[in-house]
C-alpha cells in the first residue's frame, strides 16, 4: 500500500476503526501516526500494524508524530521526502526489511531531510540499505549514535561511517568495550580515559574510535600493524598517542580533527604509508614532527597534516620518498623553506 497523502488515507482509516472498537473514529492525520509506527506504544495499535502490510512510506504530511519515528518491518522502501523537515523527532527506527531509502541522487529529496534534531537511528537489518542520496544523515548536526546489529557492523561502517557528523556507529547487540574480530578491533565502546589497545589487536578499523570524545590517551598494542580509514576521526579530547613498532599503515582521514593533540609527533621508521587528511587540522600539536622513513619508502598523503598549524619543527628523514599535494598547507610558514616545502603547499611535483 502507498500512502501519498493526507486524502488517500481515509479508507485505511475505516480498516484501522474497525480493530479500534472501543476509540473515537481516527483522522486521516491519525492513521498517517499510526502508518509511521509514532503511536506504537499503543498495543492495541501494534497488533493492528502487524496485520497490515504497509510496504512503501511515502508520505510527506506526518506532521502530528511525537518524539520518535518507528518504520515497521513490513516496509521495503522509504520514498523521497517521506519525512522532509520534521523539526520535533530526536529517534529513528528503520525496520529490518528496509531495502530502500529514497532513490533520487539530490540532497533534498533525501527522506530524512532538513530532520535537524534527530539524535539516534537504528537500523535493524543485517543488509544495508541502498541510498538514492549516500549521506542519509545530511543536516543532522546532532546526530549522536547509530545502532546497527554486530554482524553487519562493518558493512554498515563502509557505507555510512563518513557522513555520521558527530555521531558514532555503535553495535545494538554487542556491549563489549571492544569489538575484536580475528585480529581486527573493530569498535571501542568503552567509557573513555586512557586506552592501551590489546596485543591481540594487528588492525584498528575503519571508525573504530570515530567521535570517541572522552578518550584522552591512547597507547597501541604490540602487535598493531595498520590504522583503518577515520579510525580516530574526531576524537577531539586525544591529547597523546604512543605507537608501536610494528605500524607500517595509517589510513586516510585516521587522526582528523584530533584538535587536543599536542607536543611532539613521531612517525616512527615502520610506517611507509601515511594516507589523505592523517592528521588533518590537528591545530594543538605544537612540538616536533618528525617523519623517519621507512628503507623501502614513505609516502605522505595529500593534505596529510594540512591545517597542523602550531607544529614549530619538523625534520624527514632520508626514507620519506613521497610528498602528496598540499600535504602541508596551512602550516608553519617557517617550515616550508627548510625542507622546500613550498610545492607542497600547492601541487605536489
Amino acid at each position: 500500500l502507498r500512502i501519498n497523502s493526507l486524502a488517500s488515507s481515509k479508507e485505511y482509516a475505516k480498516i484501522l476503526q474497525s480493530y479500534l472498537a472501543n476509540k473515537k473514529p481516527l483522522t486521516k492525520n491519525q492513521v498517517l501516526k499510526v502508518v509511521t509506527g509514532c503511536y506504537t506504544d499503543d498495543e492495541k495499535i501494534k497488533r493492528v500494524l502487524s496485520m497490515l502490510s504497509f510496504d512503501r512510506i511515502s508520505s510527506q504530511q506526518c506532521q502530528c508524530c511525537d518524539s520518535s519515528i518507528i518504520i515497521p518491518d513490513s516496509v521495503t522502501t522509504v520514498s523521497n521526502g517521506a519525512f522532509h523537515s520534521l523539526q520535533n523527532i530526536t529517534s529513528i527506527v528503520v525496520g529490518e526489511n528496509v531495502s530502500k531509502i529514497g532513490t533520487s541522487d539530490s540532497y533534498s529529496s533525501n527522506p530524512f531531510y532538513e530532520m535537524r534534531s534527530v539524535k539516534e537511528v537504528t537500523f535493524k537489518g543485517t543488509t544495508v540499505p541502498s541510498r538514492g542520496y549516500a549521506d542519509i544523515f545530511y543536516s543532522m548536526n546532532n546526530l549522536e549514535k547509530v545502532y546497527v546489529p554486530a554482524e553487519a557492523y562493518e558493512a554498515y561502517v563502509s557505507a555510512l561511517g563518513a557522513y555520521v557528523n558527530n555521531g558514532k556507529i555503535v553495535t545494538s547487540d554487542n556491549t563489549d568495550e571492544f569489538v575484536i574480530q580475528d585480529g581486527k578491533l573493530l569498535l571501542y565502546q568503552g567509557e573513555g580515559g586512557e586506552i592501551v589497545i590489546p596485543d591481540t589487536v594487528e588492525v584498528i578499523g575503519t571508525s573504530a574510535f570515530q567521535n570517541c570524545k572522552t578518550i584522552t590517551t591512547v597507547t597501541f598494542g604490540s602487535n598493531v600493524t595498520a590504522v583503518g580509514d577515520y579510525a580516530f576521526d574526531g576524537c577531539t579530547g586525544l591529547t597523546s598517542v604512543v605507537f608501536n613498532d610494528k605500524l607500517a599503515t595509517i589510513g586516510n582521514y585516521a587522526f582528523r580533527n584530533c584538535t587536543a593533540l599536542v607536543g611532539d609527533l613521531t612517525i616512527s621508521e615502520s610506517v611507509i604509508s601515511i594516507g589523505n587528511y592523517a592528521f588533518y587540522n590537528c591545530t594543538g600539536l605544537d612540538g616536533k614532527l618528525t617523519i623517519e622513513g621507512n628503507e623501502n619508502g614513505t609516502t605522505i598523503g595529500s593534505y596529510a597534516f594540512s591545517g597542523c598549524t602550531k607544529i614549530n619543527s619538523l625534520e624527514l628523514q632520508e626514507g620519506v620518498k613521497s610528498i602528496g599535494s598540499y600535504a602541508f598547507s596551512n602550516c608553519n610558514s617557517a617550515l616550508y623553506s627548510e625542507y622546500e616545502l613550498g610545492k607542497y603547499v600547492g601541487d605536489a611535483e
